[in-house]
């Protein structure tokens, strides 16, 4: 049975985080021809339909981590100035739940991408970590928990 709760780790061209994205629309991105690259491991392998004319069936190979065409204007925009919108869930991970204890921080847009996810795997962790500050207290915190 294949679990397909891992959610996949969308960059742009230049390998900087944007969002985590689910199977389906990974799927539909590397259909769109939106991926440029990819690295990572192999996530998912999607089984299409037959073509009529050619009689062979269509598969995409979904990897953990797509880079994508294209801008996160948003992102860009704001660039100098982030704050990323922060809830609950992504406070108290943050915060490794003990806001007592804790020194608060505003994280950058790849702490913040990290912070949104429930499960990270190996590979998108390493990606991710490389996009952190040096100084960024996240480092220690996943070093304890891993």
């Amino acid at each position: 049975m294949i679990d397909l709760n891992h959610q996949v780790l969308r960059t742009d061209i230049s390998g900087m985080p944007l969002e985590w994205v689910g199977y389906q629309d990974a799927v539909r991105l590397y259909h769109l021809e939106q991926v440029a690259y990819t690295c990572g491991t192999l996530l998912y392998r999607i089984h299409g339909g037959i073509c009529a004319s050619t009689g062979r069936r269509s598969i995409i190979d979904v990897n953990s981590i797509i880079a994508t065409h294209g801008r996160n204007h948003a992102l860009n925009k704001f660039r100098g100035r982030y704050s990323p919108p922060l809830n609950n869930p992504a406070l108290f991970r943050r915060d490794s739940h003990v806001c007592l204890l804790a020194v608060p921080f505003v994280p950058t847009h790849a702490e913040y991408i990290y912070l949104q996810s429930r499960r990270v795997l190996a590979d998108q962790m390493e990606f991710l970590r490389a996009h952190f500050p040096r100084s960024s207290p996240l480092h220690q915190r996943i070093a304890l928990t891993t």
